[in-house]
């Protein structure tokens, strides 16, 4: 953060990036102790230019904020002998709850001046992939999660009396590019239900929840009724928004133009593959079921008292082509005790709320 004083250069690059890159492969962890394989990354790169800060650079002006978060969790089933308790807990949990965040802001009486071009761009860089795999490890039965949850934000703003002067380009950009990845696969013996109302495999809870916010209205329904069992249970929740925000102050390019830019892409697939179920003898459930959540926003906004003074000032909110797949894949049902669902198939579920302004 800069929060006043003067710098003066020719060129003056700000910079602040954070890069986090994690992956957990594991099958059979902790001699099948445990599980599950989760992981939590909070990835955050801001920059602040406050007060009465004055920044000239006779040449070029750049500031730049950059989160880069990358995850890899994969999850085997977990690695016992014991199938007795294949009904009352789930063969594989993987789980990734990720926070990316890259700011930019510009703000109070700073003054800033490039006597050639000036740039502040905010880029938001996620790749998320998340496997539990029902076929790997040495469990033959019970239910396999995989949850992938992704948030934070993009956001370049300038506010205030701030003043923002280029000779050249003037170019003010925020820019989020996602692609979430998210596979349950059955183990070959499926589901089973405990018959104790009381208790919950951490899938039966998805299914009742499956963002795991404090309302259950979005629980998986089908015709038939509530689905409480799965083999295989698939769940993205991506949430955030991409902002240009010019709230204040003042942006002039001399001899050029203004571009000011909010752009997004998201490439979101979610896969419950009950496929892999073999439905042989007193096995359990093949269904697959696959949810996902989206509601993300990308605005690029002029508010309040802002002067804009350029050859051209282009502004420009822009969501790229974007894929949000859900797929869920049925597999054979055994007869196995506690494997009456009183629901058929597989269910795919895709709720997406996409905001340009």
């Amino acid at each position: 953060a800069i929060n006043g004083g003067t710098l003066t250069a020719q060129n003056i690059n700000l910079a602040a990036s954070s890069n986090a890159n994690v992956t957990i492969n594991s099958a059979a962890a902790f001699g099948g102790q445990l599980n599950f394989a989760e992981v939590f990354v909070n990835s955050n790169a801001a920059v602040l230019v406050d007060g009465a800060a004055i920044l000239t650079a006779t040449g070029d002006l750049s500031i730049t904020a950059v989160s880069n978060l990358t995850t890899l969790v994969t999850r085997g089933t977990q690695a016992d002998s014991d199938s007795s308790n294949d009904k009352d807990q789930d063969a594989a949990i993987a789980a990734s709850v990720v926070i990316s965040q890259a700011t930019i802001t510009i703000e109070d009486t700073a003054t800033l001046t490039a006597g050639d071009t000036l740039s502040a761009i905010a880029l938001n860089n996620v790749n998320v992939t998340t496997t539990a795999d029902g076929q790997q490890g040495d469990s033959d039965g019970g239910g396999v999660v995989a949850v992938s949850t992704v948030e934070g934000h993009t956001a370049v703003t300038v506010a205030d009396n701030a003043s923002i002067t280029a000779t050249n380009l003037l170019t003010l950009a925020a820019l989020t590019n996602r692609t979430v990845t998210t596979t349950a696969i059955a183990t070959p013996a499926g589901a089973t239900d405990d018959g104790d109302s009381n208790t919950q495999t951490q899938g039966q809870q998805t299914l009742a929840n499956p963002d795991g916010d404090a309302s259950t209205n979005d629980q998986a329904t089908t015709s038939d009724g509530d689905l409480t069992l799965a083999a295989a249970i698939a769940v993205h929740t991506v949430t955030g928004s991409t902002q240009a925000n010019i709230s204040g102050g003042s942006l002039t390019s001399t001899n050029g133009n203004i571009n000011i830019v909010s752009s997004m892409t998201h490439n979101v697939t979610t896969t419950a593959d009950g496929s892999t179920t073999t439905g042989e003898g007193d096995t359990g459930v093949g269904i697959g079921a696959a949810i996902g959540v989206a509601d993300i926003s990308n605005k690029a906004t002029l508010s309040g008292t802002v002067s804009l003074d350029a050859n051209t000032v282009t502004l420009n909110a822009v969501t790229n082509p974007s894929t949000f797949h859900v797929e869920a894949k049925s597999g054979a049902s055994g007869e196995g005790d506690g494997a009456d669902t009183n629901v058929a198939g597989a269910l795919a579920v895709n709720v997406a709320v996409i905001r340009t302004e």
